[in-house]
């Protein structure tokens, strides 16, 4: 059987940002930070069961983790 439609990791990753973005009240738009940018790390860890310093580390082009923090 062949299927017409393939998920894939970034269709997961959209359909999962999308949803924390409708029901968290979460915003972090600043010089530094954006609010995706903010998801994008915690859900990293949170998926990677690691800290938030270990997923701004692993991430390129994000703000640090003290920074996040902030």
């Amino acid at each position: 059987m062949i299927l017409e439609y393939e998920l894939t990791a970034e269709d997961v990753h959209q359909a999962v940002l999308n949803t924390l973005k409708e029901h968290l009240s979460l915003e972090t738009e600043g010089y530094s930070c954006t609010t995706e940018m903010t998801l994008n790390v915690l859900l990293k860890a949170a998926v990677e069961h690691s800290s938030l310093e270990a997923a701004c580390a692993d991430l390129e082009q994000v703000a640090s983790s003290n920074r996040l923090r902030e």
